[in-house]
């Protein structure tokens, strides 16, 4: 196993975790169930893991690919930029769902204010991270950027 198979293996939990991490806290603002709350700040910190795993292989994948024929040095290199804003983005959200947990345990007055503030920032998180996975798609995905070969039926 190789840096390139983990970047694959692990770039979608910072997309599809995350994005299930934000309507279980939905579900649990909604229901005002603050186990429910607890469980989705969980998520979130694993998610930035797996965030910081996708980031932290990138460089291996990258080296892996930039000689291959047909590749964009561009391309990885969009991929590269937008993927460490991800990661940021990432970073503040685990950052965010520890205050939470933190709040929570305290029974803090402001944290049903801050629960709100920490769906804006997930979702901001999850647009920079499904941009960045975008980006790495359209460095091997040739069907993302339009160049696939056009395959007709056979039985037309």
């Amino acid at each position: 196993m190789n840096q390139t198979y983990i970047h694959l293996l692990m770039n979608h939990i910072p997309v599809v975790g995350t994005i299930f991490a934000l309507f279980v806290l939905l579900y649990g603002i909604m229901k005002k169930s603050y186990h429910t709350q607890r469980a989705a700040y969980f998520l979130l910190i694993l998610a930035a893991i797996g965030s910081g795993i996708t980031f932290f292989t990138g460089e291996g994948a990258e080296e892996f690919v930039e000689n291959w024929s047909g590749f964009s040095k561009s391309a990885i290199d969009d991929h590269e930029d937008v993927g460490k804003l991800a990661w940021l983005s990432m970073l503040l959200v685990a950052v965010g769902a520890a205050g939470a947990l933190i709040m929570m345990k305290k029974k803090s007055d402001l944290y049903r204010s801050y629960s709100y503030i920490m769906v804006l920032i997930v979702a901001v998180s999850i647009s920079v991270s499904a941009y960045a996975g975008f980006l790495g798609g359209k460095i091997r995905h040739t069907e993302i950027h339009g160049t696939a070969q056009d395959v007709s039926d056979p039985e037309e």
